[in-house]
């Protein structure tokens, strides 16, 4: 994992240019009510808004692209609660090849659905998304020709994904805090990468659930033990960290902060009462830690991302 090459910032700009043709630049918005809920700036990034619900989809294309560009390859396997799934999908049809995806059995029926419609296999194995990563990784081996997508341990996915932070420093000057949502911790080692190269003022601040802690307490204590993994916010649902984005963060995020599932649901409320938008568990995290870090954050300039849009009915019901 420590041979694996660290995105720079030069590697991002060069990924813009494969990744923004194809995607949504995602609008920058602020909001009073937001502000006057957090007594700061406050700014919002919509990658709720991007294509397919998500910001993961930025990662598939440009992954996909520098792939097929150095190797020939009959397609893609990996495993995935859902978003990440969807990107590589989506990459995968872009580029004209098959895809595979091993999601948990209850996987995100809406997220799933958008995979099959991309065109992916979708196989349901194991209770977990770990379950389901060990099961895609050995099923890859038997598939000749087949590359395995590991959804954290990839250079070219945090590389793609960090194209949402720049456009945030694009378009707003003296960021005091970026607060980003961390899974597997690929889009906070993005949003690291480029902070520290373009406003090494900015605070990049983690945010994960204390239900599903692995990432944190991999940041915080240098080991990758297995932990209760029982988040109701599926993007954040890992029991096992991952060397590689864990290793980026442990250098260069500023803050982590976990949250309750109870408050990810509050801050799904109150970012659809404040934004008017619709925001996955997982994208409401960011919410949720700066409610925490109120007294920290007063009166700076901050920006949330909102990572994801893509919640079920079921899920949208039980919270209102």
């Amino acid at each position: 994992m420590t041979n694996l090459h660290i995105p720079d910032i030069a590697d991002v700009i060069g990924a813009n240019k494969i990744v923004s043709p194809l995607i949504h630049k995602t609008p920058i918005r602020q909001y009073p009510e937001l502000c006057d809920l957090l007594d700061a700036d406050v700014w919002v990034k919509h990658e709720n808004f991007q294509i397919l619900g998500s910001f993961k989809v930025r990662g598939g294309i440009y992954l996909a692209h520098k792939v097929l560009e150095n190797h020939d390859i009959n397609g893609f396997i990996t495993a995935s609660t859902g978003n990440h799934g969807q990107s590589i999908a989506f990459a995968a049809k872009i580029s004209g090849i098959p895809s595979k995806v091993v999601v948990p059995i209850k996987a995100n029926p809406a997220k799933v659905s958008s995979m099959i419609s991309l065109g992916a296999e979708v196989i349901h194995h194991g209770n977990t998304f770990d379950e389901s990563l060990e099961f895609a990784e050995s099923l890859s081996k038997n598939k000749k020709n087949f590359r395995f997508v590991h959804p954290a341990n990839e250079p070219y996915l945090i590389t793609g994904v960090a194209t949402y932070s720049l456009e945030i420093h694009e378009n707003i000057n003296n960021v005091d805090y970026l607060f980003v949502p961390v899974g597997a911790g690929s889009g906070a080692a993005g949003a690291s990468i480029v902070s520290e190269a373009i406003s090494p003022k900015t605070n990049v601040i983690g945010s994960q659930s204390e239900s599903s802690p692995a990432a944190y307490l991999a940041w915080k204590t240098g080991r990758f033990n297995r932990v209760a993994n029982k988040t109701v916010a599926e993007g954040l649902a890992t029991g096992h960290a991952y060397e590689y984005p864990i290793n980026i963060l442990k250098n260069k995020l500023n803050n982590f902060v976990l949250v309750s599932d109870q408050d990810i649901e509050n801050s799904v409320i109150l970012l659809l009462k404040t934004t008017r938008s619709l925001v996955e568990h997982a994208g409401a995290a960011t919410l949720a830690a700066a409610l925490k870090l109120k007294k920290e954050i007063k009166s700076k300039r901050v920006v949330l991302v909102l990572s994801g849009s893509n919640i079920t009915l079921e899920q949208l019901r039980k919270l209102l």
